[in-house]
């Protein structure tokens, strides 16, 4: 979330207010209550972690199974949704590199990026997504993508999924955490991919010669194997 660090992001929440007849006393306000908060961290740092990770667990650890679980139900037919829109006529200008790719390799693409995406949600580990989007943003460089096409499939996937999901009478009232856990797993995602650019557009001509040498998942074979073992590994995961 780096291109936001330096922003104002001004919340005026009187309309919510109004609309609820309701406004937090004022000795609720953060501000204030920040101090009571730390100094339970500080002082009963044992309670505290108890009582945080018990919240999460009882609250976020299932929606993010859910989201898990049905993501992997309807994959073909989000990645076929994604194909599509990619691939429309009318989008060519945008994505002009993944109309030239071969249509099988780049369902798989998607299938790997779907598969990406639901096992970083499941797991709640971001260190698979940072890893990914070094090597996917390294080989869509020297593939010559630009970095705003490669961002804009990225938010054509993260668009189709939310609205896909939000469908679904079981995450209907769950909207808001399905939107926070889709798009804070993109944002990641794209930042990942944006700072691999800006580390490779920074170097000499050498150093991009030399990371040409790398190899890089170069067919559908390896695309199918990773997938699998992704589906196993969240398969181990489910018999804790």
């Amino acid at each position: 979330m780096s291109e936001y660090i330096d922003k104002t992001l001004t919340v005026n929440p009187s309309e919510t207010y109004r609309a609820l007849g309701w406004k937090p006393a004022p000795r609720y306000h953060i501000l204030r209550r920040l101090l009571f908060l730390t100094e339970n961290m500080k002082t009963h740092s044992n309670d505290w972690t108890y009582r945080n990770e018990a919240l999460l667990r009882r609250v976020a650890v299932r929606v993010s199974l859910q989201i898990y679980d049905i993501m992997m139900e309807i994959r073909n037919a989000l990645v076929d949704k994604i194909k599509e829109e990619i691939l429309h006529p009318d989008n060519y200008s945008h994505f002009p590199n993944y109309h030239k790719m071969d249509k099988n390799f780049l369902k798989w693409c998607i299938t790997l990026n779907c598969q990406m995406i639901a096992v970083a949600i499941r797991s709640r580990d971001k260190t698979i997504i940072r890893n990914y989007a070094q090597i996917l943003a390294t080989r869509r460089y020297m593939e010559e993508f630009s970095f705003p096409e490669v961002k804009r499939f990225i938010t054509v996937m993260e668009n189709t999924i939310k609205k896909e999901l939000i469908l679904r009478s079981d995450l209907q009232k769950q909207k808001n955490r399905v939107d926070d856990y889709i798009t804070n797993t993109i944002r990641f995602l794209i930042d990942e991919i944006k700072e691999t650019y800006e580390i490779h557009e920074s170097h000499p001509p050498d150093y991009v010669s030399e990371i040409k040498r790398v190899e890089y998942l170069a067919g559908i074979d390896d695309i199918k194997l990773i997938v699998r073992q992704l589906e196993d590994v969240c398969g181990d995961l489910k018999a804790f």
